[in-house]
């Protein structure tokens, strides 16, 4: 890959990530606000997209300036408050973009396949496509409760795409008919368990997710691993959380970041040479 030294890759890949950070931060807001940013220079309202106007203060709607946009920098620099009216920026911001930053570097550092070649390359760039998709839909479930149609949907359009080039890079047809098998392993559980509860014990758009990611785990055995995991990850957030709120069987807790921090790691973990000399052994 480009005859540059590893240092090089990982500091190419950081600054992407911390930059796709201040990406997710944006597409998130956006998603969720369709007000005008800036009524006194525009006579007709702007519905915002990640494509359609500049960025603003969330708070006063000033206009941002390029220092006021620098990831991290800016943040700290401005000692966490908006130049203009004061207001405090939420930590979100720089810790989105520091965990962007940190996942595409591990994601790097842990990739299980060789680098070479335009397949291989575009497997991994469709990865970090992915996490930065899994990212958005992990703070926008944080912070509202809901996981955007849209955004599952890009989710899926980019794990069925890494599914059909890792077949063809790997010639491993058979990956494609996994794939299936996983999403309706993980789609198929959802969906009993939102019908039987009524949606009380799982949301329609974890369904939707959990088909979504079961094609990227491409395995039954594995999306069991990663339920079991993303369960564990749920308990330990609500025990994390009780000295500071009121934990009861009502209270609800967005499922989703636990879902899909579980799926990186289990991704990840079922690649490791540990893991698979395992199942050798186990005659999985």
């Amino acid at each position: 890959m480009l005859g540059l030294n590893h240092m090089q890759y990982v500091l190419i890949i950081g600054l992407l990530g911390v930059c796709l950070g201040s990406f997710i931060n944006a597409w998130v807001w956006r998603s969720s606000n369709t007000e005008d940013v800036n009524q006194k220079k525009q006579n007709r309202d702007t519905k915002l997209s990640i494509l359609n106007g500049r960025s603003v203060c969330p708070d006063c709607r000033h206009l941002l300036a390029w220092r006021d946009l620098v990831p991290v920098l800016s943040w700290v620099s401005l000692k966490g408050k908006c130049r203009y009216c004061r207001q405090a920026i939420s930590a979100q911001y720089p810790a989105v973009e520091l965990l962007t930053t940190a996942l595409f570097i591990v994601s790097l550092l842990l990739w299980p396949f060789e680098l070479s070649g335009f397949l291989a390359i575009s497997y991994f760039l469709l990865w970090l496509t992915f996490l930065v998709i899994l990212i958005a839909l992990s703070v926008y479930d944080i912070r509202y409760m809901l996981l955007p149609n849209k955004m599952v949907a890009l989710a899926g359009i980019v794990t069925v795409l890494a599914s059909g080039v890792h077949a063809v890079d790997s010639s491993q047809p058979n990956h494609i008919l996994w794939a299936g098998i996983g999403a309706l392993t993980f789609g198929g559980i959802f969906y009993l368990l939102y019908q039987v509860s009524a949606g009380a014990w799982i949301g329609g758009g974890d369904v939707k997710l959990g088909f979504v990611l079961g094609i990227w785990l491409a395995s039954p055995l594995l999306v069991l691993f990663t339920i079991f995991l993303a369960s564990c990850l749920g308990l330990i957030v609500a025990l994390a959380m009780s000295p500071w709120r009121h934990i009861d069987g009502k209270t609800a807790i967005p499922f989703g970041p636990m879902l899909m921090s579980a799926t990186v790691m289990v991704f990840f973990i079922s690649k490791s040479a540990y893991f698979l000399d395992s199942m050798h052994l186990l005659g999985l």
